[in-house]
């Protein structure tokens, strides 16, 4: 093609014919007009479905998460709720007029679980990689904003958590220490803990046990309506993305 065009320019140069000399040297600058246009049009192609591919993966991705943290969410839950219950339970019965000292000791030495439930295993890899890789800008408006607001809820979800924790855990540190539970890390042996469980004084007992249990009541009961929240929001997006981005990956 180059080869034919560059006979025809010299012909005509040759003929000394300007007129249709211009009209060639006119098609000839519209002819790599056309080509580079083109070549920025392939171009432009291949960046938006790179783009496309990218976002697709993203949203793929952050689906995975979301549906994982869900299913650790709802176990974290029934176990909160399960224990939740029990705390009431222990409460009520502590306020029966048939319950006695040795009604306290049993459910503080047997029943009671010193376990706080925190949430250690959320996932947010995909979402902090956009933000961190400036990636949130390929997902649609409406969809990154209900990706930020289930990363707000997550994060306050964590930190009122771990703030309710670290003040449960050193309750429960100053109570152990001085009401120690029998465990394979206890200081004391299985004879030491009955002698000190039989010297104490029940309305100090009381009094430190009620703290605990408190602070693991008003624990739960700050967490569970933003557990419910934050569940109701992933179903929202997931069926948001289901219906809205069909992805092929499996």
């Amino acid at each position: 093609m180059l080869h034919y065009l560059r006979q025809v320019r010299q012909k005509l140069i040759i003929q000394d014919n300007i007129q249709k000399y211009l009209l060639y040297a006119v098609g000839e600058i519209a002819l790599v007009m056309i080509g580079i246009l083109l070549a920025l049009q392939v171009n432009n192609w291949n960046e938006e479905r790179i783009e496309k591919n990218l976002t697709d993966d993203l949203i793929y991705n952050y689906s995975k998460d979301l549906r994982n943290n869900a299913i650790y969410i709802e176990k974290r839950k029934l176990s909160i709720e399960n224990d939740f219950d029990f705390i009431n339970r222990i409460t009520e019965r502590l306020k029966s007029p048939s319950s006695s000292a040795d009604t306290l000791k049993i459910i503080a030495l047997t029943e009671f679980s010193p376990i706080y439930y925190a949430f250690t295993e959320l996932k947010n890899d995909t979402y902090g990689s956009m933000v961190s890789n400036n990636q949130l800008r390929l997902i649609p408006d409406n969809l990154s904003a209900k990706m930020i607001d289930i990363n707000f809820r997550m994060d306050d979800l964590v930190s009122t958590q771990e703030s309710v924790g670290e003040f449960y855990r050193n309750n429960l540190s100053e109570y152990s220490f001085n009401y120690p539970m029998p465990n394979a890390y206890s200081l004391y042996s299985i004879n030491e803990n009955e002698q000190l469980w039989e010297s104490l004084d029940e309305n100090k007992l009381m009094l430190a046990f009620q703290g605990i249990i408190f602070t693991k009541n008003a624990g739960y009961t700050s967490v569970l309506p933003r557990i419910d929240s934050i569940l109701v929001k992933i179903d929202e997006v997931l069926a948001d993305i289901e219906n809205n981005y069909p992805l092929t990956k499996n």
